[in-house]
């Protein structure tokens, strides 16, 4: 059965996209994103890269607190834009 997955890829620069990370409700809080994540990077740094990021929406409290309780910061020095269409 599956209760999560994570989803990340290789950009330039030696960085890791950190694209997805996702557990069921059900299994939330057991610890299994914790355990997806360190996978990740056990597998980023066997592959050389030397940073990782992730997107995370200003209103995903949960999401925030699990990215900054895993050592992640907040980035200062990019602008990302977004538009309607």
């Amino acid at each position: 059965k599956v209760v999560g997955y994570v989803l990340g890829e290789k950009e330039k620069a030696k960085v890791l996209s950190l694209n997805i990370l996702v557990v069921n409700r059900v299994y939330r809080g057991k610890g299994i994103g914790k355990l997806l994540l360190n996978e990740l990077l056990k597998r980023a740094k066997k592959n050389k890269l030397n940073d990782v990021y992730a997107f995370v929406t200003r209103w995903n409290q949960n999401t925030l607190n699990f990215y900054r309780k895993n050592k992640f910061h907040e980035m200062k020095m990019y602008a990302y834009f977004a538009r309607d269409i």
